[in-house]
């Protein structure tokens, strides 16, 4: 299984509840060694660096596109 994930809000300095939730969902997938392909626009967290991380808004909003 390989999955893509908009982590912006979970990348945020204030994170709200979904940005929470998808931080809580990233760890649990990472533990379980689920393959990703992280999206933002933001600094992402060093734990989470040694994934793909594809940066820019541009890129999220192809990857939004893609994915529909």
């Amino acid at each position: 299984m390989y999955l893509g994930i908009d982590i912006r809000e979970a990348c945020a300095l204030r994170p709200t509840g979904k940005g929470k939730w998808t931080e809580g969902f990233v760890r649990e997938l990472l533990k379980r060694d689920i393959s990703l392909s992280l999206y933002t626009d933001r600094p992402v967290p060093e734990a989470w660096a040694t994934e793909v991380v594809k940066e820019g808004v541009r890129v999220v909003l192809l990857a939004d596109h893609g994915i529909r």
